[in-house]
């Protein structure tokens, strides 16, 4: 007896609308606000790969105060897909505050040996049964470091 396929699923690019369906295993899944500033798995759209990249371009150029190169990024869109994107950009730099404080978010260059070494030591990590990443692995042992030395947040 022949097995069954289970069926394709396809989803729209959020910035191309229904001019750009891809599979569902080949869409991205972007979230809205950013984990690191406080969004959900609860507000995310499906990306096709060109928009997610260029929608992570814009919030670093937005945040660098870089308006020429935020211009040239959308230079390959119509008006409503910029206007999408630059939507997406802008929610992407909220940060959700916690109850009396608020978490932000910063940038650590490390040498590649040093990331491979943090993927190794997250791999079998998890929170709330989800696999835990290195982004949020290094923020754990920067947290514990800092408890360590008396620091209170």
């Amino acid at each position: 007896m022949a097995r069954r396929r289970k069926p394709k699923t396809f989803v729209s690019c959020f910035v191309h609308g229904s001019e750009k369906r891809m599979l569902r295993s080949q869409a991205h899944s972007h979230h809205v606000i950013m984990q690191a500033r406080g969004g959900t798995d609860h507000s995310q759209v499906y990306l096709c790969p060109d928009c997610h990249t260029t929608i992570h371009r814009l919030i670093e150029a937005e945040e660098q105060g870089n308006k020429g190169d935020m211009v040239s990024l959308l230079e390959m869109y119509t008006d409503d897909q910029a206007r999408r994107l630059l939507e997406l950009a802008r929610e992407g730099h909220k940060t959700i505050e916690a109850e009396d404080s608020v978490e932000r978010l910063i940038s650590v260059k490390l040498p590649a040996k040093a990331v491979e070494a943090l993927k190794r030591l997250c791999a079998g990590k998890k929170i709330r049964n989800r696999q835990i990443g290195v982004s949020r692995y290094a923020s754990m042992i920067i947290l514990s470091h800092l408890a360590r030395n008396g620091v209170e947040f």
